[in-house]
């Protein structure tokens, strides 16, 4: 729908504007080929293809400049957008959907002025996945701490899971409304959605809850930082979000992870399985204080009332790996090993 803010400082130039991000890079023989520059974070199956993301820089010439002043001063910047891919089984590129031509790029959140891939990295899109309803597609965009359904066939934006901080006009308009208390996801990892069958989906995800769910837009970082599970019901046809679940409490108390992360609803017990990727403190101490690598993972399954019910920690000494363990993403199967 390429909605964008009615208002500019400035007009942007006439001609191109969003470049590759470097040379095209030659495809290895025996590879199904992909039009595409720097596929990333996700591969999602479809019956006749895939959905996945790419980049390309993209020049804005208006972009703000501070997060003390997210509103301006704005100056011309190249950021790095966000692409969702519908791929066929062959390679065939059938829908190449720009965020940036989407979303406001005026609007940062934390880390949006992080240079990455030589450009601001605005938006970092990291999961993309399909709405088992109607068949829309699904982004999980990190920076903007938002999550987003396109229209499939179009690409237009339908609605916006997320802070209301910082959106306008007509963007502000396609936001999900609060149900009571909604606490909001920040930095948010491994999305998926469940459908309840009532015309209602469960959007279930890992949220990291970097700079303490704050924006530049809404204040200060309090510092209290901790990550958890959680699910919203979305009820499409009355556009309102409802918190229903979290889980954010381990065996040792709430954890912190300032990037990675998974969430997945198990279909046979009801339980959710997630992922603490990257934890330096697992509530007993600094690994690094405690003679492991400096991250480790912690693996957690949360029962309906949000308790724990499995754990599992991955770390090794310090001595073996001075970095440590981190993980993306977990899935549980039945087992390794063929019947």
């Amino acid at each position: 729908m390429g909605a964008r803010r009615a208002a500019r400082p400035a007009a942007r130039p006439a001609g191109p504007r969003a470049r590759r991000l470097g040379p095209r890079r030659r495809r290895p023989s025996g590879r199904v080929p992909v039009d595409a520059f720097a596929l990333h974070h996700e591969a999602f199956p479809l019956p006749d293809g895939f959905l996945t993301l790419d980049l390309r820089d993209f020049d804005d010439d208006a972009y703000p400049v501070s997060y003390d002043r997210p509103a301006g001063p704005l100056r011309p910047a190249t950021i790095v957008d966000a692409l969702v891919l519908d791929v066929a089984t062959d390679g065939t590129v059938r829908s190449r959907w720009s965020l940036a031509e989407r979303l406001d790029t005026q609007r940062i959140g934390w880390m949006s002025l992080q240079v990455d891939a030589g450009g601001l990295d605005w938006a970092h899109a990291n999961a993309v996945f399909l709405d088992p309803t109607d068949g829309n597609v699904v982004v999980s965009v990190r920076h903007q701490d938002v999550v987003v359904e396109l229209d499939r066939a179009t690409g237009d934006v339908r609605w916006l899971l997320g802070n209301p901080d910082g959106w306008a006009p007509p963007l502000a308009d396609l936001r999900l409304q609060p149900v009571g208390d909604v606490s909001w996801p920040s930095h948010q990892h491994g999305p998926m959605i469940v459908d309840n069958g009532d015309g209602t989906i469960d959007v279930v995800m890992f949220d990291n809850g970097n700079y303490g769910r704050t924006t530049p837009y809404s204040g200060v970082d309090d510092g209290d930082h901790y990550s958890r599970m959680i699910a919203y019901r979305v009820d499409e046809a009355a556009r309102t979000v409802e918190q229903v679940w979290v889980a954010d409490e381990t065996s040792t108390g709430r954890l912190f992870v300032p990037a990675f992360g998974d969430a997945d609803r198990l279909p046979l017990t009801g339980n959710t399985l997630g992922v603490w990727g990257m934890v330096f403190d697992e509530g007993e101490g600094k690994n690094v204080d405690l003679g492991r690598g400096a991250k480790s993972v912690r693996l957690v399954e949360a029962g309906p009332d949000g308790a724990p019910v499995w754990e599992l920690s991955a770390w090794t000494p310090r001595e073996a790996w001075r970095e440590g363990w981190q993980a993306h993403r977990a899935q549980r199967i039945p087992t390794l090993y063929p019947r």
